[in-house]
């Protein structure tokens, strides 16, 4: 039981050294050495628990679950749509760490947060969606559907409308993801987008 608590102890110290780093540095200007320094272990301790500073960085998302799964239990009082409980409290979350988000954009470390978000997401979600076809559509199209526009929904808040509440984002991803695309969306001669 106490290696269990020094493995998470350790793997606590090296995420939170990520992230401050990562505010602190461009991403591609730290490596795992530095990393390491700053949780205050040594290489080997580092290589031990994760291969590579990508890696970290992807697996320290891991620790979205307990967002997901709080929220779930809270958004579930007033479900919107009935497999995507979790969305409100992780968009909150999201916002709650918008310095990082800013700080990594147009880094690869940018790329590897937001996928592993969205990865974090999907799984959560598969863990609640029914197995098979849905109106005939393949169950994981429908999750790359609903994490797809989770995550544009996110992104677009965070960067165009960081004003805009979580709970106004969230309305957003729900009517996008329930309503699909609003009538009108499109204009109706096609010969408008003729080259």
């Amino acid at each position: 039981m106490a290696i269990d608590r020094r493995v998470s102890r350790t793997r606590q110290a090296l995420y939170d050294a990520v992230v401050r780093l990562m505010l602190r540095r461009p991403y591609e200007a730290f490596g795992v050495l530095d990393i390491a320094a700053e949780a205050g272990v040594g290489r080997s301790t580092f290589y031990s628990h994760f291969r590579s500073k990508d890696e970290l960085v992807a697996r320290s998302l891991e620790r979205l679950r307990p967002v997901l799964q709080e929220g779930r239990a809270a958004q579930i009082e007033r479900p919107r749509i009935e497999s995507c409980q979790g969305t409100l409290a992780l968009l909150r979350h999201m916002h709650g760490h918008r310095a990082l988000l800013t700080a990594l954009e147009g880094s690869a470390g940018h790329a590897i947060v937001l996928t592993a978000i969205r990865e974090e997401l999907a799984r959560f979600l598969g863990a609640y969606a029914r197995p098979g076809l849905h109106r005939g559509i393949p169950r994981q199209l429908v999750l790359d559907f609903i994490t797809g526009t989770f995550m544009s929904v996110a992104t677009w808040w965070l960067t165009e409308r960081p004003e805009m509440s979580a709970e106004e984002a969230d309305a957003m991803f729900h009517r996008l993801v329930g309503d699909g695309i609003p009538t009108g969306f499109f204009a109706d001669d096609a010969r408008k987008f003729a080259a």
